[in-house]
Protein backbone atom coordinates (compact mmCIF):
# COMPACT_ATOMS: atom_id res chain seq x y z
CA UNK A 1 0.00 0.00 0.00
CA UNK A 2 1.29 3.66 -0.72
CA UNK A 3 -0.20 7.29 -0.03
CA UNK A 4 -2.04 8.60 -2.12
CA UNK A 5 -1.42 11.99 -3.78
CA UNK A 6 -3.44 14.85 -5.44
CA UNK A 7 -2.47 13.29 -8.73
CA UNK A 8 -2.49 10.49 -10.29
CA UNK A 9 1.09 8.50 -9.44
CA UNK A 10 2.60 5.96 -12.19
CA UNK A 11 2.52 3.67 -9.62
CA UNK A 12 -1.46 3.87 -9.87
CA UNK A 13 -3.67 1.52 -12.18
CA UNK A 14 -7.51 2.09 -13.34
CA UNK A 15 -9.36 -0.74 -10.67
CA UNK A 16 -6.85 -0.26 -7.75
CA UNK A 17 -9.14 0.44 -4.71
CA UNK A 18 -8.64 3.52 -3.01
CA UNK A 19 -9.28 3.28 0.64
CA UNK A 20 -9.34 7.20 2.10
CA UNK A 21 -9.46 8.25 5.57
CA UNK A 22 -10.43 11.50 4.94
CA UNK A 23 -11.46 13.66 1.71
CA UNK A 24 -10.30 17.35 1.81
CA UNK A 25 -13.25 19.34 0.18
CA UNK A 26 -12.10 21.97 -2.22
CA UNK A 27 -15.92 21.89 -4.03
CA UNK A 28 -19.19 23.08 -2.58
CA UNK A 29 -21.40 20.28 -3.61
CA UNK A 30 -21.25 18.39 -0.71
CA UNK A 31 -22.57 21.02 1.49
CA UNK A 32 -25.95 20.07 -0.35
CA UNK A 33 -25.58 17.12 1.45
CA UNK A 34 -23.71 17.89 5.06
CA UNK A 35 -22.68 20.95 6.73
CA UNK A 36 -19.65 22.44 5.81
CA UNK A 37 -18.56 22.32 9.50
CA UNK A 38 -18.61 18.46 9.03
CA UNK A 39 -15.85 16.12 9.16
CA UNK A 40 -14.74 14.57 5.78
CA UNK A 41 -13.36 11.48 7.45
CA UNK A 42 -13.58 7.60 7.78
CA UNK A 43 -14.60 5.98 10.73
CA UNK A 44 -11.57 4.35 12.15
CA UNK A 45 -12.94 0.77 12.28
CA UNK A 46 -14.42 0.95 8.99
CA UNK A 47 -11.22 2.27 7.90
CA UNK A 48 -8.89 -0.52 9.37
CA UNK A 49 -11.84 -3.02 7.94
CA UNK A 50 -11.35 -2.08 4.77
CA UNK A 51 -7.14 -2.06 4.92
CA UNK A 52 -7.51 -5.38 6.52
CA UNK A 53 -10.07 -6.71 3.39
CA UNK A 54 -7.87 -5.75 0.68
CA UNK A 55 -4.77 -6.99 2.37
CA UNK A 56 -6.65 -10.46 3.07
CA UNK A 57 -7.64 -10.80 -0.45
CA UNK A 58 -4.35 -9.14 -2.18
CA UNK A 59 -6.14 -6.43 -3.93
CA UNK A 60 -4.28 -3.79 -4.96
CA UNK A 61 -4.76 -0.23 -2.84
CA UNK A 62 -3.74 2.69 -2.05
CA UNK A 63 -4.40 4.68 1.23
CA UNK A 64 -4.60 7.91 2.36
CA UNK A 65 -6.35 11.41 2.26
CA UNK A 66 -8.08 12.22 -0.60
CA UNK A 67 -9.92 15.45 -2.46
CA UNK A 68 -12.86 16.06 -4.12
CA UNK A 69 -13.09 19.00 -6.45
CA UNK A 70 -15.90 19.76 -9.13
CA UNK A 71 -14.96 17.87 -12.32
CA UNK A 72 -12.11 16.10 -10.56
CA UNK A 73 -13.00 12.64 -12.35
CA UNK A 74 -12.22 14.60 -15.57
CA UNK A 75 -9.51 16.64 -14.99
CA UNK A 76 -7.63 12.71 -13.85
CA UNK A 77 -8.91 11.56 -16.89
CA UNK A 78 -7.40 13.96 -18.76
CA UNK A 79 -3.78 13.92 -16.64
CA UNK A 80 -3.76 10.68 -17.20
CA UNK A 81 -4.26 10.29 -21.10
CA UNK A 82 -1.69 12.91 -21.41
CA UNK A 83 1.11 10.88 -19.37
CA UNK A 84 0.69 8.35 -21.28
CA UNK A 85 1.44 10.07 -24.57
Amino acid sequence: MSPLHLKWEKHQRGGDLVITSGSVRLEKTSTYIDDEGYPAAAHHEVFLALIMAADNLELPCHVGLTASASGFLAAETILMINEKR
